[in-house]
């Protein structure tokens, strides 16, 4: 290519000028990536952008290092004349804008890939490159217009839509107010990026729990205690003012006993000894590095209770209580008796507090709820005016003595299960396809991956094993971090090409940290299945055997499956606790045990068309729920927040969907019924029959059809009615025999077949 410029250059240009000119040609530079890099990329597979861009910066650089050398040459001995001289300036020219925009590109690229990560510090430190660039390029590109006017052009491009166009006509200002745009919206699009939806949603009205501590634990800043241990960790702490987290990692616990309630924090920081701010004295409140608790002792009074202890363990306490004539007042002349102790080590300084009954306002005691505000302001790494003052629950702006946005605070019994991390993976959208490669064809699949978690992770790791349905094609690393919190993503979205024709692929992803390990299975086309032993798909059930795992029925005789009325009982036996949870992730929190309508690879959590759905949310309640194609649904449910792991317990959906001008719906738990309310939505009410369209759609039993929200329960007596079986309290049988109403009745004995009366056919 080299040698084709410089033969060409010089035959145009002369001898004498030609090698000058001939890098602008060489360089392989692409105007169009350049100035168009999203069109590029809609059509060309570029595995890193920003090193691509750079790659062009640098490219552009070297070429008009020589342009500048050939422009000293023509001032000297005026070797262009005409065209020639002409086409050297549209050359020179472009050229020189390449390389601003090409650079300018590379800073805003980069910036945005950090935007994604959530890296704050690296998206500002690359604006801030890109304005001192610009600044000193608004000279660079003056002196080459100056250079360069339109009346010696060889042609003058008015199209900007065009690379020849856009890069004459260039315009530092428009570059200048798109670093400037970036920079206003770093923080907004750094949420938008790293906060999922569900954490939006609920990071106004978090739950708190305290445990019950039987050991006396030292007020000594160490830690050490097992309280400490076992108490769920309070995390993902929120600027006050936008819903952004906090640049350093904040953990807190809490733990009571009858005489007070304990509070621990963990403020991570990269010098936690280069800490000065602090509060002046006791009673003395100044913004600095420290922590800040509220607690208000009745759910539904403005009165409350507050502490601010600092690095070095200073303590100001307040209290805001209500006068005679009904106003609260707040005052720090209030002195109780609280505890505190700071310790600072490498990488955090901790603080443990015990805050006495005496100036609770209760004794604590398990089933109590409250409010409370845990805080921590963020000073000594932060200019003047852009100090971090964080809370657990974001206020959108309120000061923290807003107690009508403090969190819910229990108080846990001793048995009472406690909530474990929940990890999710989310794979979409999905694609599976051959692509042509070499002199075969081989096997593509990819899709936008995403982790999300409810949980710091620490030393957080992702690798992905691919099998054909037996056997293994490849195991790979996806990415790795120090940290995750709520979310990762990575740099480029999941991709995998197989050298083979392939008729499906499953992929089993690992996620690792310390704080545990999750698994994920997902199957893209038809991959070949082994044979599952018979030990792992069955178990002991209320009678016999029962199902262990999922279980996908592509037909169960679907004209005789009429949704116009009908039973669906079974027995189940969840491997889990139910723990109600407001925060985290959907697919996590939620378990599906029966499932009927289309099979939705991009929705594959919705059961919002064209199905029949029976699952547990994630707010601790059982819900049933029957939708057609029109997204028109109607739902009952019940709680469930008393069923415990390993219990077993029969449930009953019984439905007629024009039952008197409107949809009926009632649910049975264990005999009893648990609820007869069947609610619309807000645009579609229950106060006309909803219409389905009778579709011979497949069944899922032990998760949704597209695999996701998995019930991880054994499941027996599943029993399909045409009929509303039940009107009111009732002994459930262990197990069931057909009769004339039974569309389907799978004992799972050992078998998937079912067990129906004579003409009807279940596969």
């Amino acid at each position: 290519r080299r040698t084709f410029a410089l033969r060409a250059c010089r035959f145009m240009f002369g001898d004498e000028i030609g090698h000058l000119i001939a890098p602008a040609y060489a360089e392989n530079i692409s105007h169009t990536f350049i100035c168009f890099p999203e069109q590029v990329m809609r059509h060309i597979k570029i595995d890193d952008p920003v090193q691509t861009m750079r790659e062009q910066a640098q490219a552009t650089a070297r070429a008009l290092e020589s342009l500048e050398r050939a422009w000293k040459l023509q001032r000297r001995t005026n070797v262009l004349k005409g065209d020639r001289y002409g086409y050297f300036l549209n050359m020179y020219l472009m050229t020189h804008a390449g390389h601003i925009l090409a650079m300018h590109r590379t800073y805003i690229m980069a910036a945005r890939r950090a935007i994604q990560r959530g890296d704050r510090v690296e998206a500002e430190r690359q604006l801030n490159a890109a304005r001192a660039f610009l600044k000193k390029a608004e000279g660079q590109w003056a002196k080459a217009r100056a250079r360069a006017p339109l009346k010696h052009l060889f042609a003058i491009p008015y199209r900007r839509t065009v690379p020849p166009g856009y890069l004459t006509w260039l315009n530092i200002a428009e570059l200048r107010n798109e670093v400037e745009e970036l920079w206003r919206r770093r923080d907004a699009l750094i949420a938008a990026y790293t906060i999922p939806r569900w954490f939006e949603e609920i990071c106004r009205r978090r739950e708190l729990i305290a445990i019950p501590t039987h050991t006396p634990i030292v007020i000594d800043g160490r830690l050490s205690e097992d309280a400490w241990r076992k108490a769920p960790p309070i995390e993902h702490f929120v600027d006050y003012r936008i819903l952004r987290l906090a640049r350093f990692e904040t953990r807190a616990r809490l733990a009571y006993d009858a005489n007070a309630l304990y509070i621990a924090f963990e403020c991570f920081d990269t010098n936690p000894k280069g800490i000065t701010a602090t509060l002046p004295q006791r009673d003395e409140y100044a913004l600095c590095d420290s922590v800040e608790v509220f607690i208000a002792p009745r759910m539904h009074s403005k009165e409350f209770v507050h502490w601010v202890i600092d690095s070095k363990g200073t303590i100001f306490d307040a209290r805001a209580v209500r006068m005679p004539d009904g106003v609260v007042k707040y005052s720090s002349r209030w002195n109780g008796t609280a505890k505190a102790k700071v310790i600072r080590g490498a990488d955090r300084w901790t603080v443990e507090m015990a805050i006495p009954a005496s100036d609770l306002g209760f004794a604590p005691k398990a089933g109590m709820v409250c409010r409370a505000l845990l805080c921590r302001n963020i000073v000594h790494t932060k200019p003047k005016g852009e100090e971090e003052c964080t809370a657990i629950v974001f206020l959108d702006g309120s000061s923290f003595h807003t107690v009508d946005k403090f969190a819910r605070l229990r108080f846990a019994s001793s048995d009472e299960p406690l909530p474990s991390p929940q990890v999710e993976l989310v794979l979409r959208p999905l694609n599976f396809s051959h692509e042509t490669m070499g002199d075969g064809v081989g096997t593509l699949i990819s899709g936008g991956l995403r982790v999300d978690t409810d949980r710091n992770l620490h030393d957080f790791r992702i690798t992905v094993e691919c099998t054909d349905g037996i056997a293994l094609l490849s195991k790979r690393e996806l990415g790795k971090a120090s940290l995750v919190r709520l979310m990762w993503r990575p740099k480029e979205p999941f991709s995998i090409l197989f050298p083979a024709q392939l008729s499906g692929v499953v992929c089993k992803f690992i996620v690792t940290s310390r704080e545990g390990m999750w698994t994920f299975t997902r199957r893209f086309g038809h991959p070949r299945r082994a044979p599952i032993p018979r030990e792992k798909l069955f178990t002991n059930g209320v009678d016999g055997l029962a199902l262990a795992m999922p279980a996908f029925f592509s037909s169960v005789n679907p004209k005789t499956i009429q949704l116009s009325e009908g039973t669906i009982e079974f027995w189940v036996r969840p491997r889990w606790d139910v723990i109600t949870r407001y925060v985290g992730p959907r697919g996590a929190l939620e378990h599906t045990f029966f499932n009927m309508g289309p099979i939705r690879p991009d929705y594959p959590h919705l059961s919002n068309r064209d199905s029949l759905t029976i699952y547990h949310s994630a707010s601790g309640y059982l819900t049933c729920i029957i939708s057609n194609s029109n997204y028109e649904s109607r739902m009952v449910q019940a709680s469930i927040r008393n069923w415990r792991k390993g219990e077993w317990h029969h449930v009953a959906l019984q439905w007629k969907l024009d039952d008197g001008g409107r949809t009926a719906m009632a649910l049975f738990i264990d005999g009893r019924l648990a609820s007869n309310k069947c609610v619309g939505s807000k645009k579609h009410p229950n106060t006309k029959p909803l219409k389905v369209n009778q579709l011979p759609l497949p069944i899922q039993i032990g998760s949704m059809n597209t695999g996701y929200r998995i019930a991880d329960a054994d499941i027996d007596e599943l029993r399909i009615s045409s009929i509303r079986r039940y009107k009111g309290a009732f002994t459930v049988r262990r197990r069931f025999e057909p009769d004339a109403h039974t569309l389907a009745l799978f004992h799972f004995d050992g078998t998937l077949s079912a067990d129906v009366p004579s003409g009807v056919i279940a596969t």
